[in-house]
């Protein structure tokens, strides 16, 4: 029974412990996980392949993500040190309810900052394109299936 007790009590936290990254799978040729969590390197977001960028908007996105690049570190920083916490209080006598809820709370929440992050940044360079770039992307976005 306690260790039902104890799956149960961890079951939650497969989807905080492996995020989605947003970032990726959002096309059939770009498997998710690729990028990893350093960010695009000095390449630009996959949903941009297929639109034809000036090379001004190329470097002012290129500009925009390693601006960004810190501040994304930083909040999967504490989304890992979140779990790492909620991982060492599960196998320690210290464990209780109310601890391990505070924890899952504070995973929460950090994910939830990082996800709206990424979807400020997405806005932002959305912005950066012409009316046809967008609606391109939106064709694109519009036509994909999922993985």
């Amino acid at each position: 029974m306690r260790k039902i007790m104890l799956i149960l009590s961890l079951a939650p936290l497969a989807a905080l412990a492996n995020p989605v990254d947003v970032n990726c799978g959002q096309f059939p040729d770009h498997p998710p996980g690729h990028h990893g969590h350093g960010g695009f390197g000095d390449q630009l977001p996959p949903y941009l392949e297929k639109i034809d960028l000036s090379s001004a908007q190329k470097t002012e996105i290129k500009n925009l993500l390693e601006s960004r690049k810190a501040e994304f570190a930083a909040k999967f920083g504490q989304d890992k040190s979140a779990i790492q916490e909620l991982h060492k209080l599960s196998f320690s006598n210290e464990y209780s309810t109310e601890k391990a809820k505070a924890l899952i709370e504070k995973a929460t929440v950090s994910h939830q900052e990082k996800v709206l992050q990424k979807a400020e940044l997405d806005n932002t360079i959305y912005k950066l394109l012409t009316s046809e770039q967008q609606q391109k992307l939106q064709a694109e976005i519009a036509n994909f299936k999922g993985h």
